[in-house]
């Protein structure tokens, strides 16, 4: 099971265990039963297993199977089926300072994937999210696959200003902006900023590399332990 799909989870079951909680304390405070045991000056969270506490944890353990499922499968429903095929992993291993929003159409369309561009408001700024065409995938970074986001820049002539690639599995996860020029953000350098986070591993992996096959012989093994179909 993936560590994010469980905290999620495990976060709404304790929500709802917490107002169940809060809300079962004010009734019992103001019920006769309460008032009683304030007036005898009884510790206030001595638990009988009589009825009332037997329901109050069956609903419990039931609130928290039914929160675990419920993350689980809305992971497995968005999940992408990853194949060597359909991977926008062609495109990204293609990039180049020079590639232009053309040749990206012309690409997903002979490999079937699905593109949403846009550009933003008061610039010439065209971003476009590219994921293959089996996939629903909607901008969640919980979902399984492999998406590519790209960013170019220029009024007539669109130049490439950069380009994400997530890779999101069972086994770990790996990130790589790739920049072409000195135009970077947030510390990051030219050229591809590759991090990898196994499943289990406490700490994730940087790396700065010169070119896009040195990221996916170095992020492969670890999303794709078993090999790529």
């Amino acid at each position: 099971m993936d560590i994010t799909t469980l905290t999620k989870g495990l976060s709404v079951v304790l929500t709802i265990i917490l107002v169940v909680v809060l809300f079962g304390s004010v009734l019992y405070v103001t019920s006769p039963r309460g008032r009683a045991r304030r007036k005898s000056h009884e510790p206030f969270f001595i638990m009988y297993w009589d009825v009332e506490v037997i329901i109050f944890v069956v609903l419990l353990v039931t609130l928290l199977a039914w929160g675990v499922s419920q993350g689980v499968q809305s992971q497995e429903d968005n999940a992408m089926d990853i194949t060597a095929a359909n991977t926008p992993v062609h495109l990204f291993l293609a990039l180049s300072p020079d590639l232009t929003v053309e040749e990206v159409e012309v690409m997903a369309e002979e490999y079937g994937w699905k593109t949403f561009s846009w550009e933003a408001l008061g610039s010439n700024t065209t971003e476009m999210d590219i994921y293959p065409e089996e996939s629903d995938y909607l901008g969640s970074t919980s979902v399984y696959g492999v998406t590519m986001q790209l960013t170019f820049f220029g009024e007539d002539s669109k130049v490439l200003q950069s380009a994400t690639l997530l890779i999101k599995t069972e086994y770990g996860t790996a990130t790589c902006y790739y920049y072409p020029t000195d135009e970077t953000e947030y510390g990051r350098e030219t050229g591809f900023n590759l991090t990898v986070k196994a499943k289990g591993k406490l700490f994730s992996e940087k790396y700065l590399l010169e070119a896009a096959q040195e990221v996916i012989d170095i992020a492969y093994p670890i999303v794709y332990p078993d090999g790529l179909a």
